[in-house]
């Protein structure tokens, strides 16, 4: 619905921020942190670490790549290896 006029979203510094920080359509950044209704651009020179993360996932499942959970637990909590009490 944007007609090549400012993206609807990208990276963008909130005044009180100290680092970039990207923003999705609803105007919300990807950490959860900002709110920003300001300019925002495709690239930053500093980012947000958290931010950075979930453009970098939000990119790839949108080309269509699925995300490899193998390795990461078998869907056991983490924790003391014996369920209930002593």
């Amino acid at each position: 619905m944007s007609s090549g006029g400012e993206p609807v979203e990208g990276w963008g510094y909130p005044p009180a921020a100290f680092v970039a920080h990207y923003f999705g359509p609803d105007r919300r950044s990807l950490c959860g942190r900002w709110r920003y209704a300001g300019a925002l651009g495709r690239t930053a020179v500093t980012k947000c670490r958290r931010c950075e993360r979930l453009a970098a996932r939000r990119a790839g499942e949108a080309a269509g790549e699925k995300r490899d959970d193998a390795g990461r637990g078998g869907g056991e909590p983490a924790g003391r290896g014996r369920s209930g009490p002593r």
